[in-house]
């Protein structure tokens, strides 16, 4: 069974092989912006529902942990969340993979974030991906 611990935002990791993705990406930034080319305005009225009214209480975001020094975690579920949370926090990491509309959004939902942002989240933390299948 999965533990309820609470991880600041900047230690948790965009999942390269998300299903969504057409192909593995090597770094967090690539991740990042593949994963806003596909999802969109998604990404955006995700950030903005999440600005409005916080996360959703009923879906937590789903956790391995990495095992490096800087004690960092994989998102295995909830990718669009985490990268919805990162753009609030630093729009640039994907308004190039927006509509100019979308990315204007995002940056002015950026500023409304940043009067109450998150520093951190309650994640499902699974030992490893086997045991966070079934779920």
């Amino acid at each position: 069974m999965p533990e309820n611990v609470d991880i600041p935002i900047s230690d948790l990791l965009l999942d390269g092989t998300n299903p969504r993705l057409e192909t593995e990406q090597p770094g967090q930034q690539e991740t990042a912006l593949s994963l806003a080319e596909q999802q969109g305005e998604r990404v955006v009225r995700l950030a903005e529902d999440i600005v409005r009214h916080g996360l959703d209480p009923t879906a937590l975001v789903a956790v391995i942990a990495v095992g490096d020094a800087s004690k960092r975690y994989r998102v295995i579920e909830g990718n669009r969340r985490v990268l919805a949370l990162k753009a609030l926090e630093t729009p640039s990491l994907i308004t190039p993979a927006l509509a100019p509309k979308d990315a204007r959004k995002l940056v002015r939902l950026s500023s409304e974030y940043a009067q109450e942002p998150l520093e951190e989240i309650t994640c499902a933390l699974f030992k490893d991906e086997a045991d966070a299948r079934h779920w």
